[in-house]
């Protein structure tokens, strides 16, 4: 997943869409992420049985508004899990859930700034966004910043600064 590059699973203490065999049929709701990937992991591996019906759940969610499934189903259309990969959507649903302030998109979107991989490369908003990330507390973020800071992206270089971002990382 793209945005596991920068933000662990766990941490991003996000509901995730899920989907669950039970007596031979399809029983669909909210669970947080970290369950989903311990029943995974430990059992029967639901998470990615069926990516598809993932993937409506997710997209209705998305737009209902909630940014952190905004930002798993910019995730699906990066990766092409449970749909065509569609590098535009990807940066087009990051965009939607960093402007609505959550810090992992916020994360997200200054990587996808950054690399150019979803359209458009601009590092500096990259360093704003990243920047943003990090005004909010979002530790993961400090690292990002200060590889900024260290190379001179989006930013005049600043070992200082740098030096300063690895150390709150």
């Amino acid at each position: 997943m793209f945005i596991s590059r920068f933000v662990s699973q766990k941490k991003m203490s996000m509901l995730f869409l899920s989907c669950t065999l039970i007596n031979g049929s399809f029983v669909f709701g909210q669970v947080d992420l970290g369950q989903v990937n311990e029943v995974a992991t430990e059992k029967t591996n639901t998470f990615n049985a069926h990516p598809q019906a993932i993937f409506k759940l997710l997209q209705k969610s998305a737009e209902a508004g909630d940014a952190a499934a905004q930002l798993e189903l910019a995730d699906y259309y990066y990766e092409g899990t449970g749909v065509d990969r569609d590098l535009s959507k990807a940066f087009e649903w990051t965009n939607v859930a960093a402007e609505q302030g959550y810090a992992p998109a916020q994360l997200a979107l200054a990587q996808l700034y950054e690399d150019g991989s979803a359209g458009e490369k601009d590092e500096n908003k990259a360093f704003e966004w990243a920047l943003k990330a990090t005004a909010q507390g979002f530790i993961e973020a400090w690292d990002c910043l200060g590889e900024y800071y260290q190379y001179g992206i989006g930013v005049e270089e600043n070992l200082e600064k740098a030096f300063e971002c690895y150390k709150i990382a």
